[in-house]
């Protein structure tokens, strides 16, 4: 049963119990939410008392925003050059961010700049993730030890890093969600596809072969080779 839940919960819901595993556990204080795009923690900041601000390279569409699910952003910039003075914030979000920047260390380092002395960043990042999100997608994933190196370079120093579950467990997911993209095309089409139409079958062997070997392997995983994403707490000293 834990092995499955696992299969079934996905970075989305990992993540978001993470970002608010960190707010719940800091003092509150000044947050700024580098890449907000829509802002999704934005009420949830605000519901924990922190001074929200927003920072994306561009406004959203005005119709994204009537729908009220969407939250408009406060500062409109590149985030490598981002217009406040220094030591400014006592927190930086930044979740699935800095695969879609051209320079993701730059991005650090602005970062860095902005925080306060004992300012803390809370940051998701991919580390094996198909293409999403194009024209605006660079990098196929940041591994752990990027992260580290970055991070020391800027003066960030770590006090937690890595992902709720192994490998494994993560190649299984990428293989049913490539089955799903699978069935997601075949419906597009107008009139039925023989090559999708013999390669669904075979998608299907392979996930659950995937899912079988998940099973079998997912403890022994020590290296996390096959880490899907890592979470990280960092301070500035």
């Amino acid at each position: 049963m834990r092995f499955i839940r696992k299969l079934l919960d996905w970075d989305q819901r990992a993540r978001n119990r993470f970002i608010e595993k960190c707010l719940l556990a800091n003092k509150k204080g000044k947050i700024l939410d580098v890449g907000a795009g829509g802002g999704p923690y934005a009420e949830l900041c605000k519901e924990q008392g922190y001074n929200y601000t927003s920072q994306d390279f561009c406004q959203l569409d005005v119709d994204l925003l009537r729908e009220g699910s969407y939250h408009p952003i406060d500062i409109v910039c590149d985030a490598t050059t981002i217009p406040v003075d220094g030591f400014e914030y006592d927190y930086v979000l930044c979740t699935e961010v800095l695969e879609h920047t051209v320079d993701p260390a730059l991005v650090v380092k602005e970062i860095a700049r902005v925080l306060k002395i004992g300012g803390k960043i809370f940051l998701t990042v991919p580390q094996l993730a198909p293409g999403h999100q194009r024209p605006y997608w660079f990098y196929g994933g940041l591994t752990e030890e990027w992260i580290i190196r970055i991070f020391r370079d800027c003066g960030l120093e770590i006090e937690s890093i890595g992902y709720p579950y192994r490998g494994p467990a993560n190649l299984a997911k990428l293989c049913i969600a490539n089955l799903s993209s699978n069935i997601k095309n075949l419906q597009k089409l107008n009139g039925l596809s023989v090559r999708l139409l013999l390669a669904l079958p075979l998608n299907l062997l392979i996930s659950i072969s995937a899912l079988v070997s998940a099973m079998l392997t997912d403890s022994l995983d020590s290296e996390n080779n096959l880490g899907y994403g890592n979470f990280v707490i960092a301070i500035k000293r």
